[in-house]
């Protein structure tokens, strides 16, 4: 299999493990997750998911960890050394963690 088709298929697999309009894969849509605000950085990544819950993370992880494809996980993408930033290798998956917004408890006991 070829390296475009094998993207390909990882993609639809992809699609069936993230929540309805959590992957994004068309390039005027992962564009701003491929480049650091810096615009020192810039790479390509198989997919940009956006996931909504914790449990949609752990899905996508473990899926990951199974196939061995690379995970860059964004919180704001404004680091300044390129950490949040996939390289242009095109087979990792970048995981934007903007829709994790809420904090759902804290447990003064343990502080978590």
């Amino acid at each position: 299999m070829d390296a475009s088709a094998e993207a390909a298929s990882l993609r639809d697999a992809l699609r069936a493990l993230a929540e309805p309009g959590s992957l994004l894969e068309a390039d005027a849509e992962t564009a701003p997750f491929l480049i650091d605000h810096r615009r020192q950085y810039q790479g390509r990544a198989l997919a940009v998911a956006l996931p909504r819950s914790v449990a949609e993370v752990s899905r996508l992880l473990a899926w990951c960890h199974a196939r061995r494809i690379g995970v860059v996980p964004q919180g704001g993408n404004t680091g300044y050394c390129g950490g949040a930033t996939p390289d242009e290798s095109g087979q990792q998956l970048v995981i934007g963690l903007q829709r994790l917004n809420r904090v759902r408890e804290i447990n003064a006991a343990t502080f978590r």
